[in-house]
């Protein structure tokens, strides 16, 4: 809709699961359309309002500039004792929110409850020039700062403005984007929102390229009992579960800089003021720039914060669970500080330990060095003597390594990682050597995360993967996203693998998988090769390589990985079903097929006593389940290459005629092992209890005739169907089946009679009439013609009655 300030679009994405509200073509904010996976970036959009409140003491009056979805307010009333103002310039926005019902669940009342929520169609730095009310939490969401008007929601000018219209202890939270943005426009943003709140915190959403200002002209700190307290409110911690956040380390887990961080990272920046418009005029020249925003967050990294010094409030398990759950998420930095200061506190040699691997991951080798050779000293043990192990192996220092690992060994005999890593060290080749320095890295994170994870599980949230890029967490994510067929999502979990673990083989198998499943069949089974080749590889993807290669026609490259799977998981050796499920896989079917009737042979054949009868006859009737199974899977995949049909070559017609033998010689067996399992059924129950063996026919045959392929034998299957239906009474079943076999074969005798019969029985006998009169034009056995030609008479008695 044309609006007064702008074009106003509301737009459904059904694959992102989203609902956007737009502004001029510009994202404002979004909902899921159904629960689940969204693309909607809800964490942003609640946590605007729920760090501020859950920060300040006793939060009451608040001001929101700029409706967006109302996704804000609407969190903002989840809040007792809020008294909500939300300002918005275009009245159409708020004609859209109140239209659409899926923005609804959000709102909490907020176009409904008068009493606790107002909203005025004004723009939002007049608006705060007029008003006389003091409040205790600003939030402003403006769109782009070089848009003209939305620019100047971002001047010190707006932000002293706002400040005289907080209460004394006030909060002032302000979202910010990190795209589109250059790291010096961005301090620049941070520097003029500093200048009036010196006390300033930044926290980053999970997955998003944005990031919150929370400041205040007055001291505060992280309340860690404040924000239990918050989570304790039902429809608080049920928002804040919409955005991702489980539990009270979520909120904390954002945090990026506290005000000294702040100080010194803008110290050098440009302010933004309405007389000289910095950001709006050269802004736009990085419009079109990309991983702007990566850029940013790398500089901040580099110079990581002391949560710690900033929390209230806490408890050294508290601390304890942050410094885990930093280091889960790579923030190694903010981890760091955590760490030494539990040590400090409590002595204890895992948080010795724990600063020793973070400083090998954030590359401060010597100081990790120096911790694990301390921890040593202190009788640490096992765990130092391997990570250290594992240093001298990343930096290229073979000789120390051996050293401290036949050391290890000397105390840890049984170690088998230990025993692993110096065979590597030992019969590796010099130019092998360096690939060593990655492995060791492999190791030691894989060893930090297990550690940490046996400490305290994961929290488990919708965007896990994200927030918890271990390299377990990023493999299993891709491996859902290939299977969910989420290819952009895939992308992007392979290059945060790429990143960090290049050459580990299963990232360069995923990768492959990845490219087969993308329709690059030939290159995607290459990587896969290349990737088992060599390596110490989990066993499972030898069956996805062979599969892959099954799918993509490659019959010799199939039956060579699934043997090398069925080889390694030791089927071959075993007995039974398990061997029998080896031959399959492979794709050795007449060796399963010849091995199963073997089975079948013995066991009828053993001659044992009326007790144990019961029980043989069951395992016979499995074993020929499982025989028509694998005979109908052959005759699958036989029929499947029949119907692509062969390139044009001098030996098309031998091929296909050899093709078709084959065919039908199979077709012939399928159909014996089919009556005779049949046959089966039919003895266990006696003449009083045939209905039950019909019933339990019938739902063998329905499951057999959906896995075969449309073929004259399915139909075939079909027509046994049809008569057990007759049989037990499913009459219209039976018709509805019979109606739609006439169609393919209109001149089948048995199918004419039985549809006849049916109609017959229905009372519409013209219709029967004429059908029985078909029956005897059509070839088909006498015995039908002269079942037909009584009916004939039948219903030609009842017409003259």
């Amino acid at each position: 809709k044309e609006g007064l300030y702008s074009t106003v679009s509301v737009e459904k994405y059904r694959l992102q699961n989203a609902i956007f509200l737009k502004n001029d073509g510009k994202i404002e904010g979004g909902v899921p359309i159904y629960p689940g996976k969204t693309r909607a970036d809800m964490a942003t959009q609640l946590l605007l309002s729920h760090l501020p409140l859950l920060f300040h003491s006793s939060p009451q009056n608040v001001l929101v500039i700029g409706l967006g979805s109302g996704v804000t307010s609407g969190a903002a009333l989840t809040h007792p004792n809020v008294i909500l103002d939300t300002v918005e310039i275009e009245p159409s926005v708020v004609e859209a929110i109140q239209k659409i019902p899926a923005f609804h669940p959000y709102l909490h009342g907020l176009f409904q409850n008068s009493k606790r929520s107002s909203i005025f169609i004004e723009d939002g730095r007049r608006f705060l020039k007029r008003t006389i009310k003091k409040y205790s939490v600003i939030i402003s969401q403006p769109s782009d700062p070089w848009i003209s008007g939305s620019s100047a929601l971002f001047t010190q000018e707006f932000f002293s403005l706002a400040a005289k219209k907080l209460e004394q202890e006030g909060l002032f939270c302000q979202w910010i984007q990190l795209y589109h943005l250059s790291s010096s426009l961005f301090q620049s943003l941070v520097k003029t929102f500093q200048s009036v709140f010196p006390y300033t915190y930044i926290f980053k959403p999970y997955s998003a390229e944005e990031v919150l200002l929370v400041g205040s002209q007055s001291p505060f700190f992280l309340d860690v009992k404040r924000v239990q307290k918050g989570f304790q409110v039902p429809s608080i911690q049920k928002s804040l579960k919409d955005g991702g956040i489980q539990d009270v380390k979520g909120i904390f887990l954002l945090y990026l800089m506290g005000p000294e961080e702040v100080r010194n990272y803008v110290k050098n920046a440009v302010l933004n003021r309405d007389d000289n418009l910095y950001i709006e005029t050269r802004a736009p020249l990085y419009r079109y720039s990309q991983n702007r925003g990566r850029e940013i967050l790398k500089t901040i990294m580099k110079n990581p914060s002391d949560i710690g010094k900033y929390l209230q409030g806490n408890h050294v398990s508290f601390t304890a669970q942050l410094a885990i759950y930093f280091a889960l998420i790579r923030k190694f930095g903010h981890a760091l500080p955590l760490a030494q200061r539990l040590y400090e506190e409590t002595k204890r040699m895992d948080f010795l330990r724990l600063q020793g691997d973070l400083n090998f991951f954030l590359e401060k080798f010597q100081e990790s060095e120096r911790l694990y050779l301390k921890g040593i000293q202190k009788g640490g043990g096992y765990h130092f003597y391997f990570n250290l192990a594992c240093l001298y192996t990343y930096q290229g220092d073979f000789h120390l390594a051996k050293k401290t690992l036949k050391k290890l060994l000397q105390i840890y005999p049984t170690s088998k990682e230990g025993k692993y890593l110096l065979h590597l060290l030992s019969t590796s080749k010099n130019r092998l050597k360096e690939k060593l320095s990655q492995k060791a890295w492999d190791i030691l994170y894989s060893r930090l995360t297990l550690y940490l994870k046996k400490t305290k599980k994961l929290v488990s949230h919708p965007q896990k993967a994200e927030k918890n890029p271990s390299f377990t967490l990023l493999t299993s994510r891709l491996e859902y996203c290939i299977s969910c067929e989420e290819w952009g999502e895939a992308h992007l979990v392979l290059n945060e693998l790429r990143k960090t673990w290049p050459h580990h083989w299963k990232t360069r198998f995923l990768a492959g998988w990845l490219d087969f499943k993308e329709g690059r069949q030939k290159k995607g089974i290459r990587e896969m090769e290349n990737a088992l080749k060599n390596s110490f590889y989990d066993k499972k993807y030898l069956f996805v390589l062979g599969e892959a290669c099954r799918e993509a026609g490659f019959v010799g490259w199939e039956k060579k990985w699934l043997r090398k799977y069925a080889e390694e998981t030791a089927l071959i050796e075993k007995e039974g079903l398990k061997k029998i499920e080896a031959f399959r896989l492979y794709g050795d079917y007449e060796l399963a097929i010849g091995t199963l009737q073997e089975m079948i042979h013995k066991m009828k054949s053993k001659k044992e006593k009326p007790a144990s009868q019961k029980k043989r006859e069951s395992e016979i009737e499995l074993l020929y389940f499982r025989l028509l199974e694998i005979a109908i899977e052959e005759y699958r995949l036989l029929y499947s290459f029949k119907e692509k049909g062969f390139p044009s070559l001098p030996l098309e017609s031998f091929l296909a005629f050899i093709t078709r033998r084959i065919a039908r010689a199979l077709e012939k067996r399928l159909e014996r092992i089919l009556w005779r399992y049949m046959g089966h059924i039919l003895k266990k129950y006696s003449k009083k209890e045939s209905g039950l063996a019909y019933l339990e026919l019938r739902k063998s045959l329905l499951y057999f005739r959906d896995q075969l392929p449309s073929s004259p034998f399915r139909d075939k299957v079909e027509l046994n169907y049809i008569s057990i239906l007759l049989k037990i009474g499913q009459k219209i079943e039976a018709k509805i089946l019979l109606k739609g076999y006439l169609k393919r074969y209109p001149n089948s005798g048995w199918a004419l009679y039985h549809y006849a019969f049916l109609l017959e029985k229905e009372g519409k006998r013209k219709k029967a009439w004429d059908l029985y009169q078909k029956v005897i034009q059509v070839p088909c056995p006498f015995y039908l013609k002269e079942k037909a030609g009584k009916a004939i008479i039948r219903l030609s008695q009842k017409d003259e009655k």
